[in-house]
């Protein structure tokens, strides 16, 4: 493949001239394409078969890797190329790897790839070659909705696709007077795909008005010639000069020549359908939503199949029709759910959850309007909790605790057969195939789904999208425990009690709870502040007062959703007081995760075998990280567990750590902490270094070790923070502890203090070790805090997540 910046034009060597060639795929365009929250448009590219022998020369292709990409078996043309090392792969070849691993999702082997090309171009001074690299950079850049740095990477690139991508960045970051204005550029013409590009621009914009003006135009003839209704009519897809393929998550795409999308261009039409919805010519909206959907190959463009469903819902929603409107949104949400099979990175399904939490909220909120609340709770845990699950899928390094190791690979390589097999008929487009085609396949992954679920419930969260039901879910509170789990649509703001089997639902409004949450942390952040008796009674009226009548009970489970997440609910005023002054609290993330964490085997050992790990104070090479404090405490509490393991200083190491946590009865870690957050997964604890180990446990390590404990206290700095990711769910230590086997982690959400720390811990152990459970023991450490230190500051980092586990 010819090297070039982004996009370029050449004529093509079939047919006539309006086809053009892209020689970068173009896979993560289609996220930042068509949102369903005002009108969108899709990035698109034109399909076009060049000459094979071209292709096979430029890039020094082999007629195996010709047949691979012509039918659609891209696994292994990836696997063929991964046996090569990268410096003896051509330019062209390692060009393609990049592409592939892009299309696969596999967006951090796809960036550690187009890197080595940036070396290469660097070194050669392949100028080119350093364009092409920029932008992918961009694609990167546009999956994870950093627009800017899209924008950055694109200055000065001057190729028709490079200013369109461009805009769109812009319009993203509502610089809507650039977007038009390189819309208006490309309207100028007639050829199809820059009118495309002018009319996706328009409706990125918010100007749906411009956009179909351009789309009905009777010189142009956009939709009359490449919309659905041109085919219905009986015209051939192979005549049309015009085909449209748009590249996202999981659609069909493009790798140098060649194009696997089926035969119709389903994008025009549904950026009209979009477009007509938005400026009140609903009858015509609903008409093409329809012949969308009534189209016999649109289960192959499935991110057009479920935004179909989802807008036409909304449109059933509108004119009263709520019964068909929830059976839309139930469609649409069961066509992104399997969507996730065919995505194989961690990124990839974090940028895959960017746009489909508006479709879980109307589904949420159509339930609640028709007083379904056990349904509700159940959509509420499928948008919710996602991400990190999805993203585990992609791991196979993590052991669960109800199943042998052997038995467990197996399983996750039947279910890796299954997905192989499932992304390499939807990428060929035969979905109709002989043999079941794309419901086979599907059928085949429920199975191996199925398989995993029935031996290993602890497994099963972590590879596929489970959907719990009400009774599961709600089968995680103790005896006298509520529930509260929180939930937002937009603005508006629900709150789930749960007690007993059963469910009934508040309204909280739409309080501005991230103003609120941001005017709390500020004042809790700051031990002489004055204002946050004030900054906690507002924020407690805003979402915890109305609730807390309503949970019964000496202990509360709470699940926030959103900015809640980081808030810690111990220091709330929801009645006249902190709540931990009036109820024991522990905290997850998902009420899926506590599921997985019941599933696991208990660690209720007799109390001759109460032994824990400690690891106190441990002697980092950096200056200034010494922690006195953390090694009196280290002590203090092996006074209290005399027969635990102890290590301080020097013996303090990962080795240490990774050989005496496991199996242990609890895991204490006195040491410094770091939350990243522009990197989750690589939030660590620091141990001793020893040898070429350089201490650092991190989040990505966690999931490979199986510790096998009731309890996990990390004393140290912001362990308890985790990065919300778009569904909610959160990826930091805390859920790295739970997924290696520990039921309940006791973390902070801020810096914490060593003489507070101290009288916290050693009251919290006396009294588990007295036989009350952590969630009990948390309460009584904070109050006696409190009692010494009345800021919040001092007592309130400390919070329970997870399992009430007693020792």
């Amino acid at each position: 493949m010819t090297p070039v910046t982004l996009f370029t034009s050449r004529p093509a060597g079939r047919t006539t001239p309006l086809f053009r060639r892209l020689t970068l795929l173009g896979s993560l365009l289609g996220l930042l394409g068509a949102t369903l929250s005002g009108c969108g448009g899709g990035v698109m590219a034109v399909n076009y078969v060049a000459s094979q022998s071209e292709l096979k020369a430029s890039a020094n292709l082999s007629d195996t890797d010709l047949a691979d990409l012509r039918d659609g078996r891209l696994t292994a043309l990836r696997e063929r190329y991964d046996q090569v090392p990268a410096d003896r792969l051509s330019d062209g070849q390692l060009s393609l790897l990049c592409d592939v691993r892009l299309k696969l999702q596999d967006f951090g082997r796809a960036q550690l790839c187009n890197e080595t090309l940036a070396v290469r171009a660097a070194r050669n001074g392949d100028a080119a070659l350093i364009g092409k690299v920029r932008g992918r950079r961009a694609l990167f850049a546009l999956a994870q909705q950093r627009y800017g740095d899209a924008v950055a990477e694109l200055e000065g690139n001057q190729s028709e696709g490079g200013r369109y991508v461009r805009a769109l960045a812009q319009a993203r970051l509502g610089k809507t007077a650039e977007a038009r204005d390189a819309a208006a550029l490309l309207a100028k013409q007639f050829k199809p795909r820059p009118v495309f590009y002018a009319a996706s621009l328009y409706a990125a914009a918010g100007d749906c008005g411009q956009s179909l003006r351009l789309l009905e135009d009777p010189e142009r003839r956009l939709l009359a010639d490449y919309g659905l209704t041109a085919l219905s009519e009986g015209a051939s897809a192979n005549k049309a000069p015009f085909r449209l393929d748009v590249f996202d998550d999981f659609s069909y795409g493009w790798f140098g020549d060649f194009s696997f999308a089926p035969a119709a261009n389903v994008y025009v039409e549904m950026l009209a359908a979009q477009c007509m919805a938005e400026t009140g010519r609903t009858a015509m909206a609903v008409d093409r939503l329809n012949r969308l959907l009534a189209f016999p190959d649109l289960r192959a463009y499935r991110d057009v199949h479920w935004a179909a469903m989802y807008r036409l819902g909304r449109l059933r929603q509108q004119a009263g029709d709520r019964d068909g409107a929830l059976s839309l949104f139930r469609s649409a949400a069961e066509v992104v759910e399997q969507s996730r099979a065919t995505i194989l990175s961690e990124n990839g399904r974090i940028a895959f959850a960017l746009d489909k939490q508006q479709l879980y909220g109307d589904l949420v909120d159509g339930l609640l309007r028709d007083g379904r609340q056990e349904q509700a709770l159940e959509v509420v845990e499928r948008a919710k909790s996602r991400v990190l699950v999805d993203m585990l899928s992609s791991r196979h390094d993590f052991a669960p605790n109800d199943l042998p190791v052997g038995e467990a690979r197996q399983l996750l390589a039947q279910l890796d057969e299954a997905q192989a097999s499932f992304s390499t008929i939807a990428l060929r487009g035969d979905g109709g195939a002989a043999g079941g085609g794309t419901d086979a396949a599907l059928s085949a992954i429920r199975a191996a789904n199925g398989r995993i679920r029935s031996r290993s419930p602890s497994l099963a969260p972590l590879v596929s999208a489970v959907p719990f039901r009400f009774a599961e879910l709600t089968a995680v509170l103790q005896p006298g425990e509520a529930g509260i789990v929180y939930y937002n649509v937009g603005e508006h703001w629900y709150a789930f009690i749960l007690s007993a089997g059963t469910a009934r639902t508040v309204d909280l409004g739409t309080p501005p709870v991230r103003t609120l949450v941001l005017q709390f942390l500020k004042q809790l952040s700051d031990p002489a502040s004055t204002g946050y008796s004030a900054a906690a009674r507002a924020l407690g009226d805003a979402v915890l007062a109305p609730v807390l009548t309503a949970a019964s009970g000496q202990k509360l489970l709470i699940v926030p959703h959103g900015p809640l997440h980081y808030v810690p609910f111990a220091a709330i005023d929801g009645a006249g007081g902190p709540l931990v002054a009036q109820r024991a609290i522990r905290m997850a993330p998902s009420l899926s995760a506590l599921i997985a964490t019941r599933s696991r085997p208990a660690m209720m050992v007799g109390t001759a075998d109460r032994r824990g790990a400690i690891f106190g104070n441990p002697a980092r090479r950096e200056a200034g990280l010494d922690l006195p404090g953390a090694e009196a405490e280290a002590l203090a509490i092996a006074h209290i567990y005399p027969k635990s393991d102890l290590f301080l200083r020097s013996q303090a190491t990962l080795g240490q750590f990774r050989s005496a946590a496991q199996g242990k009865a609890f895991v204490h870690i006195a040491a410094h902490g770091l939350f990243q957050p522009a990197d989750p997964l690589s939030s660590r604890l620091l141990f001793s270094p020893s040898g070429d180990n350089s201490g650092d446990l991190t989040v990505g390590d966690l999931y490979g070790m199986r510790l096998d404990s009731s309890l996990a206290v990390l004393s140290a700095c912001q362990t308890g923070l985790s990065d919300v990711s778009p569904g909610d769910d959160l990826i930091g230590l805390v859920r790295g502890f739970m997924f290696s086997g520990v039921g309940g982690v006791v973390a902070t959400y801020w810096n914490v203090a060593d003489e507070s720390t101290a009288l916290l811990m050693q009251t919290f152990y006396s009294r588990l070790n007295s036989g009350a459970s952590a969630q009990e023991a948390l309460q009584a450490g904070q109050t006696a805090v409190r009692q010494r230190f009345p800021h919040p500051f001092y007592w309130a980092p400390f919070a329970l997540m997870g399992a009430d586990a007693r020792l």
